[in-house]
């Protein structure tokens, strides 16, 4: 249990400090297209796993 909980407060620490939730009205554009990018990443190491 502790392995998860570890996990999950990593991961609460990836999306609190991600620019995609930065309240600057000139980051978001940029933070929307990272998180795109990851995405379009992500599901490529997906199917080629």
């Amino acid at each position: 249990m502790s392995k998860l909980r570890r996990r999950l407060y990593a991961l609460s620490i990836r999306l609190r400090w991600h620019p995609y939730w930065s309240r600057t009205a000139v980051a978001v554009p940029a933070a929307r297209a990272e998180l795109r990018r990851q995405g379009r990443e992500l599901r490529a190491l997906e199917r080629a796993g």
